[in-house]
């Protein structure tokens, strides 16, 4: 067997239905009342309503497939899981599963809020079958991953939600698994830990884990999974290719919100280089940034370097921005040896690592070579944000610009600052991008 083909869920005819009771003295009688009239030759009758959360669901999953399950909230999608997992049984068919699970199912799930982070590392790796030297090997890799510091040594019920899926996720993601189950596990991080876990799903998958993805992002599905499920009401309605599985369910989506109901902007605006105050790059300021981009960043930075990068103003925060609102970006940075042709690159990014708007100071006819060595200069980019609601990242690159292949990039920070694209009350934007458009309502009279 291939290892493409290699099975690794099977499910068929799945089907899971619960007994809805509409009053606590009604179980009683459906434990007693249909006993006796057995007995007395009389026909059975029930006292409760049949609700089937799942019904009739069948679908394969190859090793090394990422597959998104999406659906609207009660479509049974965490239903699903729980009986991937074995820890809800089937009311009907069956479920195979082919290697090591791990799962983050709900926040909270496997863990102890009295024990410590440590505490429940142990406990949750060794009943995924890690020894405890395998632990001791791999607890490092896992509190760096979880970046939480000292709060490992904390009872779990003083963490914040951030906190808690950090370490769930890290602990996870450590024990060899051959089949990850999220299930809206990283809607509680903040960007940057969204960008680096999506970015070790990936390398995952690569490496022949079956990943399943719960999410209400229809994005991170389409970007990250080559099929999906679509749930609704319980009932599988699509299993195929996930683009096509994401346009049936944003059909759907806008069928049911059918009732649901700026000036025209320029590119992004440069401004030339300023000398950057001494307030704003002060050495707490840049400490604090080389500190927070450490993870994302490359480059020799043997000529320059990107000392911080602010978002309408702010450091190290994620500011929120209304839809057709400023968005200004700027870019501090100093140059230690001479560059053919210094250029400050920016793109903006959603948490898959999709670039979805980028441009640099060469293109913009914006010329850094007359900056002083050793001095410190800020680029600031303005633009109008035309972004659907969500999170957003900001990619920062210090080159020296060639117009072909031989770009040499000093300092590259992946994820260097992020914000919140604000969702506009009444309005529903399905586009990633919407940009300025002029919509008028005209006669036709030549038309009959």
């Amino acid at each position: 067997m291939s290892f493409e083909a290699a099975p690794a869920i099977r499910a068929q005819d799945l089907g899971k239905c619960y007994s809805i009771y509409d009053a606590p003295t009604l179980r009683l009688r459906q434990f007693v009342v249909p006993r006796l009239r057995r007995l007395l030759g009389l026909a059975e009758r029930s006292y409760y309503r049949s609700f089937w959360a799942l019904k009739g669901v069948a679908f394969d999953i190859r090793r090394g497939e990422t597959v998104g399950i999406i659906g609207r909230n009660g479509a049974g999608k965490s239903t699903l899981l729980q009986m991937i997992c074995g820890t809800l049984s089937p009311t009907t068919g069956t479920v195979e599963t082919f290697g090591r699970i791990s799962a983050l199912l709900e926040l909270g799930s496997g863990f102890n809020p009295d024990y410590t982070g440590r505490e429940n590392v142990y406990m949750n790796c060794t009943v995924l079958g890690l020894t405890r030297q395998q632990i001791d090997e791999r607890f490092d890799s896992i509190t760096a991953f979880a970046d939480i510091g000292n709060f490992v040594d904390q009872p779990v019920k003083t963490y914040s939600s951030g906190m808690f899926a950090r370490l769930a996720f890290a602990a996870a993601i450590h024990v060899d698994p051959e089949i990850l189950i999220v299930d809206e596990a990283l809607s509680v991080g903040d960007f940057a830990f969204q960008f680096k876990c999506l970015r070790k799903l990936k390398e995952l998958a690569a490496g022949g884990c079956t990943v399943l993805f719960v999410t209400h992002d229809i994005e991170q599905v389409q970007r990250l999974c080559s099929r999906a499920l679509y749930l609704k009401k319980g009932e599988a309605v699509f299993y195929g290719d996930a683009k096509d599985a994401c346009m049936r369910y944003l059909a759907d989506v806008r069928e049911s919100e059918a009732g649901m109901a700026g000036p025209a902007a320029d590119g992004p605006v440069l401004e030339a280089p300023r000398r950057a105050p001494d307030a704003a790059l002060d050495a707490a300021l840049h400490a604090a940034f080389a500190v927070r981009v450490a993870p994302h960043r490359n480059g020799s930075r043997a000529q320059g370097e990107v000392l911080a990068v602010a978002v309408n103003g702010t450091h190290g925060e994620e500011p929120s921005v209304e839809f057709g609102g400023a968005l200004a970006i700027e870019v501090s940075f100093r140059l230690t040896a001479p560059l053919e042709n210094p250029t400050i690159a920016l793109y903006l990014i959603d948490a898959a690592g999709q670039l979805i708007v980028g441009t640099n100071s060469h293109n913009e006819r914006l010329d850094l070579k007359g900056c002083t060595l050793g001095e410190p200069y800020t680029v600031r980019f303005s633009l109008e944000n035309r972004l659907r609601p969500g999170r957003f990242g900001i990619q920062v690159f210090l080159v020296d610009y060639t117009p072909v292949l031989n770009t040499e990039y000093v300092d590259y920070i992946d994820l260097a600052a992020s914000f919140v694209s604000a969702p506009e009350p009444g309005v529903q934007r399905w586009a990633l991008v919407t940009p300025p458009i002029a919509v008028e309502l005209q006669s036709s009279p030549s038309l009959p």
